[in-house]
């Protein structure tokens, strides 16, 4: 049985189109790992496109997400959708270099926690090297007067158990534990 001629128009038509919409390059990260500070609020990574993009408006590639010590929604979370379903990627016909802002949610830990990227290629491009990258998150420093005060007031509180007078005595505990609980709390 012969294909009727109408039916390979359009499928040759259909594949010349699917062809035509594919990018012929790769992508990758710029650097395979990237250090941050908790206070910077935000990482951002970029995504390096060898080759020719596809025309504006279509996806070339896809960043997902691999927990690590650092979890995804609680210790980070990306700007432009979730991770779960991956983020687009798509630059423009001259565009070399895209810039992907991920935010740091992560606030006043004294750990240090890491997470993983990894990229897709897609629409016909590839995964080049870097295609993983691995982002630390540094652990918070708290500010040295704080750390200073806390051992001031701590002090102070080991020479108030030596003061004869007991109403004296109890208030000025009362207070140094409520100054020590006070500072305690800037730290957490």
């Amino acid at each position: 049985m012969r294909t009727p001629r109408f039916l390979t128009a359009v499928l040759g038509l259909f594949l010349l189109v699917t062809i035509g919409a594919q990018a012929a390059g790769t992508v990758s990260f710029k650097t395979d790992e990237i250090t941050v500070s908790q206070e910077a609020g935000a990482v951002l990574v970029t995504v390096v496109y060898s080759g020719t993009p596809t025309k504006s408006g279509f996806t070339d590639a896809f960043i997902t997400s691999i927990d690590g010590t650092a979890i995804e929604e609680k210790d980070f979370e990306s700007i432009n959708g979730t991770f779960g379903s991956g983020i687009a990627v798509d630059f423009a016909e001259t565009q070399q270099e895209r810039t992907i802002p991920i935010k740091i949610t992560l606030t006043k830990s004294r750990l240090t926690k890491f997470f993983n990227l990894v990229l897709a290629g897609y629409n016909g491009s590839t995964a080049g090297t870097p295609s993983t990258l691995k982002v630390t998150v540094l652990g918070w420093t708290p500010p040295k007067q704080l750390l200073n005060r806390l051992e001031t007031l701590r002090k102070q509180l080991k020479a108030a158990q030596r003061i004869s007078d007991p109403v004296v005595r109890a208030k000025t505990t009362k207070r140094l534990k409520r100054q020590i609980n006070e500072v305690l709390a800037l730290l957490k």
